[in-house]
């Protein structure tokens, strides 16, 4: 039976205690996977089975490379297409085949908006999250409980944070990531090594927190990577992978006995999670060593699956009819999703306060250097020189405006992708809402630098001309703003998008109607100089000067 899941039922409820009647056990069996690349097969996963249980703390630990994200993927449908990926298996939900279910997943990244505090992330998540039914006070005291549960109440208004802005620490960032997927309180939750990165404290408070959730009623599985004592002793159960087979699922405190029935007592000094570890990692030193490793974990493998794997058999194949909730989409309306998006890019740009004083120092030093150097008279030569700033202010325009926005889907594509694989928002909302908060700071910029300019040049004297020039930059600016989001969007990467900056620019200036004539330019590029806003911009502005009225 193929193995096509999305797991995660959620339970809106008034509050994140989970109702016995909404708790989850999951049990899998025969999970395998393999992928075949050049005629290679490579076994990922092989038979494993297991169980979750409502109300406990289920650690998944192996090894680099023994297949326990894969697995984590495996039962929680985040498993991507891939060419020659086999997956098997049999997945069932309190007895029940699964089909498709909504799912949480809290992944090993902790991506969000540099400039939002921890209660504004989780209010914007609440308001496009939960269902319309609940009104907004209703939604921010759900927002408060897990604020308080989680222990983020220290942090609560602090800002997220990131690279050269300081925020919240790393583990109030995993509690965060966590905080975000228990706003639809789910029953079931899946982590994929949320205690990587942290010092040992950090790591306690995070896997303390996740134990608060299972004595609420949660079922929770999470992959972790070399856990502490203290922190191993807080799981209720554990599953060990090596190689991508099972070595032992049962209760974590009963791993040392177990391994010593096997002939592998675990010495004084090490907890049982680290000599588990020990035991079931390849040696690599030498040949013999790599070799007797292979051979142990076959050894410790085999006997798990001679005595133990049929515990955690499924054996009616053929149960109840699978379930499915069928996807849905956002539950607020488009002008909500709208609304809130553009509340969130805003803050993010308007709290950007070194970043708008570079840009504004951009403006004022540019216009102050143009004005410097030009000084227009009413005499004929000065008609030249008129051009040539129109077509200087225009390519500045355009270089400026492009370099500001380019990097800024880029640098978004994470959250944005997480948020709309929860069906928070829809494409187009995000977009429109984009496009919206870039306008007043670039219509403000666009002002300072005109304000400056245009007195200082001697552009003529005259008010309908001089609203008219700021009038123009400003929508120069905004158009190609909008170039700077389009290329930044098709970008996968900001490296990528800033390689493409200078041919692009290049281009623009090329076909801006004053460098080579529009009937000159070759065939097969005879659509760019009506693609190009610096064309469109010296016009406007040189248009805009030197006509005369009749």
């Amino acid at each position: 039976m193929a193995l096509s899941v999305l797991l995660l039922a959620e339970v809106c409820s008034a509050n994140i205690v989970i109702p016995e009647s909404d708790r989850l056990n999951l049990c899998w069996d025969r999970v395998s996977c393999s992928l075949n690349k050049k005629g290679k097969s490579k076994v990922l996963l092989r038979d494993v089975c297991g169980q979750a249980k409502s109300g406990r703390l289920l650690a998944i630990m192996g090894p680099s490379g023994s297949g326990k994200t894969t697995l984590l993927n495996a039962i929680s449908g985040q498993m991507l297409k891939s060419k020659g990926l086999a997956l098997e298996g049999i997945l069932q939900i309190n007895g029940v085949d699964v089909a498709k279910l909504r799912k949480a997943y809290v992944r090993q990244d902790d991506i969000f908006y540099t400039q939002m505090t921890v209660r504004e992330t989780l209010r914007f998540t609440a308001r496009l999250r939960l269902p319309k039914k609940m009104d907004l006070q209703q939604k921010f005291d759900r927002v408060e409980e897990i604020i308080k549960v989680l222990g983020l109440q220290k942090c609560a208004d602090t800002l997220v944070g990131g690279g050269k802005n300081r925020g919240i620490s790393g583990g109030e960032k995993k509690r965060l990531n966590i905080a975000c997927e228990l706003i639809a309180s789910p029953s079931l939750i899946f982590l994929d090594e949320p205690t990587t990165g942290l010092d040992s404290f950090q790591a306690d408070k995070v896997v303390r927190a996740l134990k608060n959730l299972t004595e609420r009623g949660h079922t929770i599985i999470a992959v972790i990577h070399q856990p502490s004592g203290n922190v191993f002793n807080m799981f209720d159960d554990l599953l060990l992978l090596s190689e991508g087979r099972q070595i032992y699922h049962g209760e974590a405190k009963s791993l040392q006995s177990y391994l010593s029935r096997l002939g592998q007592p675990c010495p004084s000094w090490v907890t049982a999670g680290e000599h588990a570890l020990n035991l079931i990692s390849v040696n690599h030193e030498s040949s013999v060593t790599e070799e007797g490793s292979h051979k142990l974990i076959d050894e410790l493998a085999n006997e798990f699956e001679r005595k133990f794997a049929i515990k955690y058999r499924i054996t009616d194949k053929a149960g109840a009819p699978s379930q499915t909730v069928k996807p849905h989409g956002p539950e607020s309306s488009l002008l909500e999703q709208v609304k809130l998006l553009f509340a969130r890019s805003w803050r993010e740009i308007s709290r950007n306060k070194g970043a708008n004083i570079i840009k504004a120092v951009q403006q004022v030093s540019t216009a102050l250097i143009y004005g410097s150097i030009y000084s227009f008279s009413n005499k004929q030569s000065s008609i030249q020189d008129r051009f040539g700033l129109c077509s200087l202010v225009a390519i500045g325009n355009t270089n400026l405006a492009i370099a500001s926005t380019i990097r800024s889907f880029p640098k978004e594509k994470a959250i944005v992708m997480n948020d709309r694989s929860k069906n928070l928002y829809r494409a187009l909302p995000y977009f429109a809402s984009k496009v919206l908060s870039e306008v007043p700071l670039s219509a403000a910029l666009s002002c300072l630098f005109g304000g400056i300019l245009y007195p200082m040049v001697g552009f003529q004297k005259d008010i309908n001309k001089f609203l008219s020039f700021m009038l123009i930059n400003v929508v120069h600016s905004l158009s190609s703003s909008a170039v700077g989001l389009m290329l930044g969007a098709i970008s996968p990467s900001s490296e990528v998008a800033l390689a493409m900056l200078p041919p692009i620019v290049v281009l623009q200036i090329i076909f801006n109607g004053f460098n080579i004539a529009e009937e000159n330019t070759p065939k097969l590029l005879a659509a760019l100089p009506k693609m190009s806003v610096v064309r469109w911009g010296f016009e406007g502005l040189a248009l805009n000067e030197l006509r005369v009225k009749p």
